[in-house]
């Protein structure tokens, strides 16, 4: 049986935080020497790829402190940021799908009469609309101010007119490669997020266990700290490619290191089930 170590994916979920901050460094780099992206898809890797990375973090931080079966949300929200990345990209006009994408919590404030700051949130607006370049993609996102202006109703999520759910996005977005991956994380984390009983449980040593206190198990945080690791791993990926960093022999080797412990883990479990 492969065997493996907690300290191997504590070094794994490390040494991508300092890939994560690669990736950026030189995103930046080429896109001052070479104008290699339009600067609001910039915005857009960075916005998200920090977020994200931030989560990553923030997961180790609890699993650290016991609270391995309190991270499904932050897990939940890195995997809707690579989804809303791959969906702006990738869903046809990206860069009315970006404006869209940044628009859409500034378009909230604006109709809604009891939150202040409405009229920075019409400058913040026509700030983005003044960086859309695209003609057809400006006029589309021309388009949607007016309908907002005018009284339409907002949206509960940016990507609605063009998708109806998040699993659609993924569906229609994400290739084959990733598309099981991003799945199967969405049904794991949606059940855990729902608040369903056996989804609150998911994360926990023992699945009847109601204790509000921390705990311990190096099980439980491994696997945790994994799936953070193949997320921000998921995410790097599609940024690289997106932008052409030519960074894949990086991201290969970062995937070999998930799936093996990946195996390893999942072969130790099957052995555990069976004594």
């Amino acid at each position: 049986m492969a065997e493996y170590s907690l300290e191997e994916v504590y070094q794994l979920h490390a040494d991508l935080v300092k890939y994560g901050a690669t990736v950026q460094h030189i995103s930046r780099q080429r896109l001052k020497e070479s104008k290699h992206l339009k600067p609001l898809f910039f915005d857009l890797g960075t916005k998200i790829g920090s977020y994200i990375i931030t989560l990553h973090r923030a997961t180790r931080a609890l699993v650290d402190a016991g609270w391995a079966h309190a991270t499904p949300l932050l897990l939940r929200g890195m995997m809707e940021g690579t989804v809303n990345y791959l969906t702006v990209m990738y869903n046809g006009q990206p860069e009315y799908m970006a404006f869209k994408y940044f628009a859409h919590d500034y378009f909230r404030v604006i109709v809604d009469p009891k939150v202040q700051g409405v009229a920075k949130a019409r400058a913040d607006v026509q700030n983005l609309i003044s960086r859309v370049i695209d003609p057809e993609s400006r006029r589309k996102a021309e388009g949607l101010i007016s309908s907002v202006l005018s009284g339409a109703k907002i949206e509960t999520f940016w990507f609605q007119r063009e998708k109806d759910s998040l699993k659609d996005c993924i569906l229609g977005v994400a290739d084959a490669e990733m598309r099981e991956g991003l799945l199967s994380s969405y049904k794991t984390l949606s059940k855990t997020t729902h608040g369903t009983h056996f989804g609150m449980a998911l994360f926990r040593d023992n699945l009847n266990d109601c204790d509000i206190n921390p705990s311990d198990n190096p099980q439980r945080a491994f696997g945790t700290l994994l799936l953070s690791s193949k997320l921000l791993i998921e995410f790097l990926a599609v940024r690289c490619r997106n932008e052409k960093l030519e960074l894949e022999s990086d991201y290969i080797e970062f995937l070999t290191r998930a799936q093996l412990l990946a195996q390893a883990y999942q072969s130790a479990e099957s052995a555990n089930r069976e004594i």
